[in-house]
């Protein structure tokens, strides 16, 4: 008897123990939310399991400390098991499906995340990390939904600016994208990237002189950037301007000779005059640098339809869609290869594409399918 007694006691006491480590763990998580100090928030998340390390809390404070991204995921779905209503266990966890680029995955986290907290600066977070999610799957609409909420809840960084630009971009709405990229500058991004993303929309819009002066400031931030140098190519396509855009492959060719950018462009230039063979010569060769190339894929699928190789395009155009499945000019030019032939095939290719936000797969569903 007095043996159990002593048992019991000390059970007790153990409960006893685990129970005030564990409340002084979410005292210290609940600190480590607001400290600003990554070194002193570091220290918190240590403490935090050492004394609670089979807690919610603790396998939390495991996952931030983790460098090991798989490894983050067991410990962050181990929290979520033990305590479901922390938004930022799931937010976390979100994230780090986004750098996995499991971004499917990641949304019903997100979603979540948002039932769980109602703090402005925690909404605008989780906002902007859902906006990065359907961005990624190509779904722009709802990015820039989920970005513009992020903006509406306090969010000043330049990024997200940028992210909108990019996906209005991506979605044909180049006066939006110039409008939101240079939101983006004025707020103090000054990366290349930037400014070669409005210098290609200033040239869809034929905004040439604004489209060439952001190329070339994109190339003295970042002397090296290919893709800069190959947009040069194709601002001067678009103003007709064929033997400039020759000149300017022959001169970065040099500099760069795999740099797949530039045969992609220069292919562009010849599809602009109707030479599709040297169209397809050049757009290959962009292929042989870069095999996962699927836009490439995509004009070179459009340029041997031109030609009538329906087959061949047809294969270009699988191969596409297949290296990136939310390729919506793809899905529309598959829908043109089944007009007259499979018109239900054909009215799911337009449909696909018109839902990934081209304009040409909208209007073919418009007019074919409806």
């Amino acid at each position: 008897m007095k043996k159990i007694i002593v048992l019991f006691s000390f059970l007790f006491f153990v409960h006893i123990v685990t129970a005030q480590n564990n409340t002084e763990a979410e005292r210290l998580f609940r600190l480590s939310l607001e400290e600003q100090n990554q070194a002193t928030k570091k220290q918190q998340r240590q403490k935090i399991v050492e004394i609670a390390p089979e807690s919610a809390y603790g396998y939390f404070s495991k996952a931030w400390l983790s460098d090991d991204k798989n490894q983050q995921v067991q410990f962050l779905e181990k929290a979520i098991s033990l305590k479901n209503d922390e938004w930022v266990f799931h937010n976390n966890l979100g994230g780090t499906k986004n750098i996995l680029k499991k971004y499917q995955e990641a949304i019903p986290y997100f979603q979540k995340a948002f039932l769980f907290t109602n703090k402005d600066e925690d909404v605008l977070l989780i906002s902007n990390n859902i906006g990065l999610s359907y961005q990624n799957l190509g779904q722009h609409e709802k990015a820039i939904q989920y970005f513009i909420q992020s903006i509406d809840k306090g969010n000043t960084e330049y990024n997200v600016f940028d992210n909108i630009g990019w996906s209005y971009q991506n979605l044909g709405q180049h006066e939006k994208a110039i409008q939101y990229f240079t939101q983006s500058i004025d707020k103090g991004n000054k990366e290349y990237y930037v400014f070669a993303n409005r210098g290609h929309s200033y040239n869809e819009r034929g905004y040439y002189k604004e489209a060439l002066a952001d190329i070339e400031k994109s190339l003295q931030v970042d002397p090296n950037n290919e893709w800069a140098m190959a947009k040069i190519i194709g601002v001067y396509a678009n103003q007709g301007k064929y033997q400039e855009s020759i000149n300017t492959f022959n001169k970065y060719v040099v500099i760069k000779p795999n740099n797949q950018e530039l045969y992609f462009q220069v292919a562009v230039l010849y599809s602009k005059q109707k030479d599709f063979k040297n169209a397809i010569k050049n757009v290959s060769k962009a292929i042989e640098l870069k095999p996962k190339y699927a836009m490439a894929y995509t004009n070179r699928g459009y340029y041997n339809v031109e030609l009538g190789n329906d087959k061949k395009g047809m294969e270009d155009i699988d191969k596409a869609i297949s290296l990136d499945p939310n390729n919506g000019v793809a899905w529309n030019i598959k829908g043109t290869l089944y007009y007259k032939k499979n018109k239900e095939e054909m009215c799911r290719c337009f449909k696909k594409a018109m839902e990934l936000g081209d304009t040409q797969g909208k209007k073919n569903y418009t007019t074919y399918c409806q």
